[in-house]
């Protein structure tokens, strides 16, 4: 099979008869001799059933209006990692990533696993694997009576991981063209992280290097200070977070984040909050081992930041320079007592000494628009839309459209009235 752009061979195409739709050994080779061929041991599409297969299949043909069968499954098997080459991009991208990482924690703590904070091809085929991904699949199920539609996407190595990403949809009448075109309502998300053998093989590889037991290994973590966690992991957790993940290591089963985000979830939020504040706006959760992690918390590290050992350094460095610019005071224009006093403005004299709504009254300004100021000194300006006995929600203007933003009340400091 050939196209334009590409070559197509596989040696075989099975159909069972109980809907599944099986190739296998397929090559995709692009007629750019510089790209890459794709190529994949084995290629299946699973149906409920033969009439369902039969069905979707003639309706297509005839250019009928069809609708996909109640579930189905895509799976790619086998498929040829570019990752896992050691002279590729990412193979480079790794090596530069923790020569930065080793730098910045130069001082700071030890080098954990003789340097790998990420593992790239050579480390991941020391541990007896082939490739970093070599299968995918895309499944859902359609529940028709509840109009709910799960949809799972993943993939991993075989003995190694498996990850899943799974949306639950809601209001979803049918599985016709037009009403998966629509917009149906997120009921929940989730992502999970199955481990089949990779963190007992990541332990056994760190270890080794390390010249220590895999319980020696384990328990440096519970000692690691937050700046290896800051700057190797992108992420502070917390102490139940960190026990979690002790926990994971010495027993390795599933890691979860589970989403319920609110009704009106709008993608756009996610550009206004900071990482901090996800957890509640989402309404995420953590669960380890199935244990639920409590309180879950994101604390990802301002960009620039810099491990505390190292910025006491500079700061006792700079010290004498501060203490030169502290000694030379510039002499004052003129003495306190003959500076004017700034007239006050007609606007300010209309509205009073304070812009600031007093929390009694917040429901008297919907409509208006705002400044809330929460903690931290993060402001959000906008149209006050609505007042609930624990949320206030906000109008705001972001990528050139709009959308509602509830803040929870015990993060306000202030809300204050513009025009």
């Amino acid at each position: 099979m050939a196209s334009s752009d590409m070559r197509i061979r596989f040696d075989e195409v099975t159909v069972d008869i109980f809907g599944e739709i099986s190739v296998s050994e397929i090559e995709i080779a692009p007629r750019n001799y510089m790209e890459d061929k794709v190529y994949t041991k084995k290629a299946s599409v699973v149906f409920p059933n033969t009439f369902e297969m039969i069905k979707l299949m003639y309706d297509v043909r005839m250019d009928n209006d069809w609708e996909m069968p109640d579930s189905l499954i895509i799976r790619f098997d086998g498929m040829n990692d570019p990752l896992i080459s050691e002279y590729g991009q990412y193979a480079q991208a790794v090596k530069i990533t923790n020569a930065n990482i080793k730098q910045r924690l130069e001082g700071v703590v030890e080098p954990v696993c003789d340097g790998h904070y990420m593992f790239g091809p050579a480390a991941i085929k020391e541990m007896g694997y082939d490739a970093i991904f070599s299968s995918m699949f895309v499944a859902y199920e359609f529940n028709r009576l509840d109009q709910k539609l799960s949809l799972r996407i993943g993939g991993g190595v075989p003995d190694a991981y498996t990850v899943t990403a799974k949306v639950n949809l809601e209001n979803l009448s049918s599985l016709g063209m037009q009403d998966l075109m629509s917009m149906p309502s997120i009921d929940s998300l989730e992502l999970v992280y199955q481990d089949d053998g990779l963190m007992k093989e990541v332990n056994r590889f760190c270890s080794s290097k390390e010249g220590i037991t895999v319980e020696e290994y384990i328990k440096r973590f519970a000692v690691l200070p937050d700046d290896y966690y800051a700057i190797s992991w992108g992420l502070i957790p917390n102490q139940p977070m960190k026990a979690a993940y002790l926990d994971f290591m010495k027993n390795p089963d599933n890691i979860t984040i589970t989403s319920y985000p609110p009704q009106d979830f709008n993608p756009m939020i996610l550009g206004v909050y900071e990482a901090q504040y996800l957890v509640e706006v989402l309404g995420l959760s953590l669960s380890v081992n199935d244990k639920t992690v409590t309180p879950f918390e994101l604390n990802v590290p301002k960009k620039g930041y810099q491990a505390k050992q190292q910025a006491n350094v500079k700061e006792k460095v700079s010290e004498p320079k501060k203490r030169e610019r502290m000694a030379v005071k510039e002499p004052e224009t003129e003495p306190p007592s003959a500076k004017k006093e700034q007239p006050e403005s007609p606007l300010r004299n209309k509205i009073g000494a304070s812009r600031v709504i007093p929390p009694d009254q917040i429901s008297d300004y919907v409509g208006h628009y705002v400044k809330v100021s929460v903690e931290r000194s993060k402001h959000f300006t906008g149209i006050l839309v609505s007042v609930e006995p624990d949320t206030v929600s906000l109008q705001l203007r972001h990528g050139g459209g709009t959308f509602t933003m509830p803040i929870k009340k015990h993060r306000i400091e202030s809300i204050e009235r513009l025009r």
